[in-house]
């Protein structure tokens, strides 16, 4: 029997049956679908978590970490309204004291919460009403597990209609405008559909938050709203309103268009790859404090610690170290973030990308040396003091205050993550840096092309910079250090090729000092005492550098 995708008919209103039907299915059907049980177990081993009870309308204290609950990714908007404050917890912890006024409580939340009843679940997490939003101790006790409270719900909402929370969920209480039209082509009937999951969410206000990103990434199966439209997403199966594609030999196929989680079904052997297409992604989000660029992407490296046993710096793994640290500014406004060391991508206002995606092709030119680990080799105001610092000549000191809350919950994760400054010795040289497009007379701060010069004035490569690092000159002469080397896939007796796996062989290992190299890679610094900070990144012709007079320096990067 052959089977299709038959159209399905979008009723105004969403009855709770479809979802149900789809909860029932991968309940029973998907075995990889099911949180942990296990990470159930350690979830916030020794602590509690506050959910909403969608029966009582109020919030109570998880203190086994027991019940199963839903939780919800969604925008919030401008507004705060509704949140859980010391003001109004007494009030939001009795029963039926979470209102269903939409003056006090946003839509969408009060859409979730009927929501989740009328499917038959009786817990609910929402960050803005789980967390003690005026209370910075509580957030930084919640911020380090979010990933673990949105791995272990037994469903995440995702909320994508709409720009804010007022949006609500279209279809449960509020009706849906008709958009579907039918009929009959060459006496074949049809009806109209809308596009793939990914590429709904794409334009979406939700897809541009960057919290959002772990949460779906996290999550085990989802439910989504969009304007027009819900869907299913789980590690199974993609169903949607207006297909019937439940039928297992009807299903739709997991790919970028219609998964959430397609990088993790890819074959894909080269770990370095992988993650620099997580933090493409994550770096084209945006976020109201600059500061949670940091705990909204600490889930993914969690998620993918088995990949770097050792460890990351700054969000950096230790082991592909040579390769991260070559990243990019994709956009032209020359901004930065405070609190990030200028080598690490989080200090970065837009997005990213990378020079290489494949540790493989690149050649370590340093020597490594032990990291200034702040709270161990480093007191955090000195680590965070070297760090705040920008181009715009924006800078500010850290307080220990300021320094206990940033750091104080970051402590317990450092098995995954480590903060503090880098240490090498590499090979410098000083350049003189000229602006490529003297024509070019914009007075914002840009990204620039740049030529790094030697003494005679020869091209020995290019550099991207912000164009204030020049001031009013068109040259300046600065120190590069030299970083790495790419090579080309061509193996030999020295270079070889990794052994099959899966029954395709892997990329070539290069060496230092192999006659594969195709040129170098080269960071600008600046020197601020004893603390150098990058300025800008680029690529020397191999030749044309090992011509120059350089001498090793050690570096601490800040």
């Amino acid at each position: 029997m052959i089977y299709q995708f038959r159209g399905r008919t979008v009723p105004g209103t969403l009855g709770d049956g479809l979802l149900k039907d789809w909860i029932h299915r991968c309940d029973t059907q998907h075995e990889r679908c099911a949180p942990p049980s296990e990470h159930r177990k350690a979830f916030l081993k020794g602590s509690t978590i506050r959910l909403i009870d969608v029966e009582e309308r109020r919030i109570v204290l998880d203190t086994r970490q027991e019940r199963e609950y839903v939780a919800l990714s969604y925008v919030w908007g401008a507004s705060t309204q509704g949140s859980l404050t010391s003001h109004t917890f007494k009030r939001f912890s009795s029963p039926n004291g979470i209102p269903e006024d939409p003056d006090t409580i946003p839509q969408t939340i009060l859409d979730t919460i009927r929501l989740v009843r009328d499917i038959g679940f009786r817990y609910l997490w929402i960050d803005s009403l789980c967390i003690l939003q005026d209370d910075d101790r509580d957030k930084l006790r919640h911020f380090p597990h979010m990933d673990t409270i949105y791995s272990c719900a037994s469903l995440v909402i995702i909320a994508a209609a709409g720009q804010d929370a007022h949006a609500g969920l279209p279809g449960v209480v509020r009706g849906r405008r008709a958009w579907q039209h039918n009929g009959n082509l060459d006496s074949v009937p049809f009806i109209t559909a809308q596009p793939s999951l990914c590429e709904a969410l794409e334009r979406t206000m939700w897809n541009d938050r960057g919290w959002t990103f772990q949460e779906a990434m996290l999550a085990h199966r989802t439910i989504v709203f969009t304007d027009r439209l819900v869907y299913w997403n789980c590690h199974e199966d993609c169903w949607r309103e207006d297909l019937a594609c439940e039928v297992t030999l009807a299903s739709i196929k997991k790919n970028y268009r219609t998964s959430l989680w397609a990088s993790m079904l890819d074959r894909i052997s080269c770990n370095t790859r992988i993650y620099c297409d997580h933090v493409m992604r994550f770096s084209r989000r945006h976020f109201k404090e600059d500061g949670d660029v940091l705990w909204a992407f600490v889930g993914v490296l969690k998620s993918e610690a088995f990949r770097f046993l050792k460890g990351s710096i700054w969000g950096l793994p230790y082991e592909i170290l040579d390769t991260a640290l070559l990243w990019i500014h994709g956009g032209q406004e020359a901004s930065y973030r405070l609190r990030f060391p200028s080598w690490s991508w989080m200090s970065a206002s837009t997005d990213v990308r990378f020079l290489h995606l494949c540790e493989e092709f690149v050649v370590c030119k340093v020597t490594w040396h032990k990291p200034l680990l702040i709270g161990r080799d480093a007191t955090p105001p000195i680590c965070l003091e070297s760090i705040e610092v920008d181009f715009n000549g924006i800078s500010g000191k850290c307080t220990d205050q300021q320094a206990a809350s940033l750091f104080s919950a970051l402590r317990q994760e450092k098995v995954v993550l480590h903060y503090g400054l880098l240490q090498f010795t590499a090979q410098a040289a000083q350049l003189d840096i000229k602006w490529a497009d003297v024509n070019d007379s914009d007075n914002m701060d840009h990204w620039v092309d740049a030529n790094a010069c030697d003494i005679s004035g020869g091209i020995i490569g290019t550099l991207r910079v912000p164009s204030s690092f020049f001031n009013s000159a068109k040259t300046w002469p600065s120190e590069t250090i030299l970083l790495s080397a790419n090579a080309e896939d061509i193996e030999d007796e020295i270079c070889k090729r990794l052994k099959p796996l899966d029954g395709e062989w892997g990329n070539v290992v290069h060496v230092d000092g192999c006659k594969h190299v195709k040129d170098y890679n080269i960071m600008l610094i600046e020197w601020r005492g004893d603390i150098a900070y990058r300025a800008g990144l680029g690529k020397a012709t191999q030749a044309a550098w090992d011509k120059l007079e350089t001498r090793d320096k050690r570096i601490i990067l800040g």
